[in-house]
C-alpha cells in the first residue's frame, strides 16, 4: 500500500501533539519509592493467628485535580495459587473513613511471584476529586470470608522507617477488627506507593455540583431532618427545598456548596433549626454572606431548525391592451414588396419566459409557424396578381383606344 507524503507529514505533525495531551494531564503527584526490608503479608481471606487480613497507606494529596492512578509495588508469594485478583480503595482520611472510589481488580497473573516485585497500575472507572493538603488513604481491603485459608497471600513491602512525611502505613488484624496506624518497631514506617493526579479536570470531591476551590462545606450530604416544617429548609441532594411548596428553592451553588445541615452548624443555630430544618432567614442571611459560586456550565440548546426563505409568490406579467393590427393599403403593400430584401433568419436565442399574448411580441412569436408561412404564400400571390393587372393596364394606356373588328379607318 502507498502512502503519500501529505500523509506522513500529517502524522508527523499530529505525534507530538497527542503525546503531550497525554503526558500533561497526568502528573505524578506522591510518592513513597523505597521498599527496604519489611515485606509484611497482605491475607485478605486468611486469618491466621497474627496475620494482617488490611493495608492501608495514608497519603497528603499535593496537587488538587481528579486521582486517575495509583501505583503499589507487590509480589504475590510463592503459595499462591488463587486467581482472585487485588483491588484498591480510596478512602477520606484514614483507612475507616467515607469510600471515595474503587478501582479495577488486578489479576493475580499479572502480578509476579517473590523474589520478584513489581509496580502494579490500579485505574478507577469513576475517579474521585483530591484538594491539595488534604488526607486520603489507599486501601486493600478485607474480603468478608473469614478462615485460615492463606491463598492468595500478597506482600506490599515499605522501610523499617518514616521516609515520607504525609502519611502513614496502617494495618487491620485479626486479633483486632479495626483498623491502626503501624505502632511496632518503626512506628510512621511507609508502603510503596504512587499516586497521578490529572489537574486538567477540576476536582468535586463530594459531587455536589460546587468545585473544591470554591466548596465552603466540604464533604456536603443529603439532609435528614426529623420533622421539616413549613418555611424551613432541607438539601436534597440537588437544592435546597422548603417544607413549604410555595417557597422558592436555593441552588447549592448559592449557599456555596453549603447543606441546610452545615449552615446551621457554621451559624450555631441550635437544636430547633437541628430538627425542623433550616429557616428562610438564615437562608437568606448565609446566602448574602457566602462569595458567589460559579454556576455549573449549562448544557448547550439545540437551535430550532432554519427552514429555508420562501420566496413570494411571483405575480404574472401584466400585459398592455393589444390592438388589431391595421393592415396597410394594397399599393403600399406593392411598393414594400418591391423594395423588401429577401428575408434574413434572425440569430438563435435561449429560450425566453411565455411571451404574453398579442402586442409585438405575439406577432414574432406567430412568425416562422407553418400557418404564418402559408399566410405569406397567399399573400404574394394575390400582389402578384395585383401587380401583373397593373401593367397590362399601363400598356393598353399607352397604345390607345383599340379598333373594333371591321371597322375602316378614314382615308386622310
Amino acid at each position: 500500500m502507498r502512502v503519500s507524503a501529505v500523509a506522513l507529514i500529517a502524522l508527523a505533525l499530529l505525534l507530538p501533539v497527542a503525546t503531550g495531551a497525554v503526558a500533561a494531564a497526568e502528573t505524578l503527584d506522591q510518592s513513597q519509592e523505597v521498599a527496604g526490608g519489611n515485606t509484611a503479608f497482605y491475607q485478605p481471606q486468611g486469618c491466621p493467628s497474627a496475620g494482617v487480613k488490611g493495608a492501608a497507606q495514608t497519603f497528603m494529596a499535593g496537587l488538587s485535580g481528579t486521582l486517575t492512578r495509583v501505583e503499589l509495588y507487590l509480589a504475590k508469594t510463592s503459595w499462591t495459587t488463587s486467581a482472585e485478583g487485588v483491588a484498591i480503595e480510596i478512602r477520606a482520611a484514614d483507612p475507616a473513613g467515607p469510600l471515595l472510589a474503587s478501582s479495577n481488580t488486578v489479576v493475580a497473573a499479572n502480578i509476579p511471584f517473590e523474589p520478584a516485585f513489581a509496580w502494579v497500575s490500579f485505574t478507577f472507572a469513576a475517579p474521585t476529586g483530591v484538594t491539595a493538603g488534604q488526607v486520603y488513604a489507599i486501601v486493600l481491603p478485607p474480603d468478608l470470608v473469614t478462615n485460615d485459608d492463606f491463598d492468595p497471600t500478597y506482600r506490599w513491602p515499605g522501610p523499617f522507617a518514616d521516609l515520607y512525611s504525609g502519611g502513614v502505613t496502617w494495618d487491620l488484624y485479626c486479633s483486632n477488627p479495626t483498623w491502626q496506624p503501624y505502632s511496632g518497631m518503626a512506628a510512621g514506617w511507609d508502603r510503596t506507593f504512587r499516586t497521578y493526579v490529572d489537574t486538567s479536570v477540576p476536582a468535586d470531591e463530594d459531587g455536589d455540583g460546587v468545585l473544591d476551590q470554591d466548596d465552603v462545606c466540604p464533604g456536603t450530604v443529603i439532609d435528614a431532618f426529623p420533622q421539616l416544617k413549613a418555611n424551613r429548609y432541607s438539601y436534597d441532594g440537588a437544592q435546597l427545598v422548603s417544607g413549604l411548596s410555595s417557597s422558592p428553592p436555593h441552588s447549592i451553588q448559592e449557599t456555596g456548596g453549603c447543606s441546610a445541615m452545615q449552615i446551621i452548624a457554621e451559624m450555631d443555630l441550635g437544636r430547633g433549626h437541628e430538627s425542623f430544618g433550616l429557616s428562610r432567614g438564615a437562608l437568606e442571611q448565609w446566602i448574602a454572606s457566602v462569595p458567589p459560586t460559579p454556576s455549573p456550565a449549562p448544557s448547550p440548546t439545540p437551535s430550532p431548525p432554519v427552514s429555508p426563505p420562501v420566496s413570494p409568490p411571483v405575480s404574472p406579467p401584466v400585459c398592455p391592451p393589444v390592438s388589431p393590427p391595421v393592415s396597410p393599403p394594397v399599393s403600399e403593400q406593392i411598393g414594400l414588396l418591391a423594395t423588401t430584401s429577401p428575408p434574413v433568419s434572425p440569430p438563435v436565442s435561449p429560450p425566453e419566459p411565455p411571451p404574453c399574448p398579442g402586442g409585438l411580441t405575439g406577432i414574432a412569436s406567430f412568425l416562422g409557424t407553418p400557418t404564418a408561412l402559408l399566410v405569406e404564400a397567399v399573400l404574394a400571390v394575390i400582389v402578384l396578381i395585383a401587380l401583373m393587372a397593373g401593367i397590362g393596364a399601363a400598356k393598353q394606356a399607352q397604345l390607345g383606344p383599340t379598333r373594333p373588328e371591321g371597322t375602316q379607318f378614314p382615308a386622310i
